[in-house]
């Protein structure tokens, strides 16, 4: 009996050794979780569309184009240091005038605030910038009561978003700020964001393009009824510096000089067009072109294309401006000499 079950255990433990599972082979240890955190993303250069100048984040508001008096009585002026571009036209009598084009930059005070012209109007329109003046020619009123550009008028908002300096006689001292005009902006429903058209920009002068430059570290424009106008340009202050009659041409308020990375001259067809002396000016007709920078000058095309505003192209090509202020000056076809100094 003893000897039976002797012979089963041995034939249990003979079926366990075949069924039983092969021994595992030791997986190998998992690598350790990695203890790098995904790569931060690069923060993006913004650059001022209209300066080419880098700046903290890009700019949503709008362009102001504020229409600025030049007679005597009106310098210094207040906020041109701030424009980024600058246009200078003729009005009647031949005294100039400018359109300051604010967008990087939007000063304390603005003036003194002037009257439109249809030319103003043009290059309003060409920045996509809300048009700020103190009444107009008739001309002007008719083309702004269409309402294209936006427009605020300083005769209609004296006392509120404007005031008068008491240290000058009219009507060379009306003046504004940006946070009134802003404040206008809201008042009279106008969108206060809009982009400017963009500029391409480079650190090379009118020498790295062609060689078909001429020295022009200083720049004489001669004026019929008003003082002779100079360019200067100063390699410390990285541009050219203005003055009007020898006197520099600085800030009011802050006797910031003004400084330009770029000054552009362009002659273009004038025509009187009324027995008051108003100026028809004929923009896209450019008959010749200079671009100034880094103490050089380069005979260029300017294209005023569809609704513009001017740029400039050599041999077919766009040329890319000197990061910094712009400043453009329309001339006549005659008159008005400008010359060329090293």
């Amino acid at each position: 009996m003893h000897g039976r079950w002797a012979v089963a255990l041995v034939v249990l433990v003979f079926l366990a050794g075949c069924f039983s599972r092969p021994e595992q082979e030791p997986s190998a240890p998992s690598p350790p979780p990695s203890s790098s955190a995904p790569a931060a993303p690069q923060p993006t250069t913004a650059y001022a569309p209209l300066t080419g100048r880098e700046i903290g984040k890009p700019i949503a508001r709008r362009p102001l184009a504020v229409v600025i008096e030049n007679a005597p009585d009106a310098r210094p002026q207040s906020g041109l240091f701030a424009a980024d571009f600058i246009y200078e036209f003729l009005a009647e009598g031949g005294i100039p005038r400018f359109l300051a084009v604010f967008h990087s930059g939007m000063p304390d005070e603005i003036g003194p605030v002037r009257s439109a012209r249809p030319y103003f109007i043009e290059v309003a329109r060409a920045f996509g910038a809300v048009l700020v003046h103190a009444g107009g020619s008739d001309e002007a009123d008719a083309i702004l009561a269409g309402g294209d550009p936006p427009h605020l008028d300083g005769l209609a908002a004296e006392g509120k978003y404007f005031w008068r300096s008491p240290d000058r006689k009219p009507p060379h001292n009306l003046y504004t700020s940006a946070e009134k005009l802003e404040a206008y902006m809201a008042a009279r429903g106008i969108p206060p964001t809009g982009q400017p058209p963009s500029f391409s920009f480079s650190p090379e002068g009118p020498a790295a393009l062609s060689s078909d430059v001429r020295p022009a570290g200083r720049v004489r424009i001669t004026y019929r009824g008003s003082s002779p106008v100079t360019y200067t340009y100063e390699e410390g202050r990285g541009g050219y510096v203005r003055a009007t009659g020898g006197t520099p041409d600085t800030d009011r308020r802050t006797q910031a000089p003004v400084q330009l990375a770029n000054v552009v001259i362009v002659r273009v067809p004038h025509t009187v067009a009324d027995s008051a002396g108003h100026l028809k000016i004929d923009l896209a007709d450019v008959r010749e072109a200079w671009w100034l920078a880094k103490g050089e000058a380069l005979p260029v095309e300017a294209r005023w294309e569809g609704s513009g505003p001017y740029r400039l192209f050599r041999d077919s090509r766009e040329i890319p401006l000197v990061p910094g202020a712009t400043w453009v000056v329309v001339l006549p076809l005659q008159g008005y000499d400008v010359s060329f100094a090293p």
